[in-house]
């Protein structure tokens, strides 16, 4: 999903630079005043700043959850590959079938 939202986002981002072109093709045939196309201009730079920073930060934030999710994933598994918790879980679940007479006394 991530590739085509930055699909999407370069072909758009094409698209604004090729309207932004035209602008410049109408600002020389002298149809409006230069300050009208300017405004067109910098509406259409700001449209296609917000649409970027908007979707690259939603891409950013589903990055940093997923990193998160994988940092707790290893920690959880070295925690569990490691000998002194494998031997502290043995011995509490020793304790507790000792405690409910599962397990008998050595």
């Amino acid at each position: 999903m991530e590739s085509r939202i930055y699909s999407v986002l370069f072909q758009f981002n094409h698209e604004v630079e090729q309207a932004l072109a035209e602008l410049d093709t109408l600002d020389k045939m002298d149809l409006e005043p230069p300050e009208y196309v300017q405004q067109i201009r910098v509406r259409f730079q700001e449209v296609a700043a917000n649409a970027n920073s908007y979707f690259i930060d939603r891409v950013s934030k589903q990055k940093i959850r997923k990193q998160l999710a994988g940092e707790r994933e290893r920690r959880q598994q070295e925690e569990e590959a490691n000998p002194d918790c494998i031997y502290l879980r043995v011995a509490t679940a020793e304790d507790i079938r000792r405690q409910r007479g599962c397990l008998l006394a050595r």
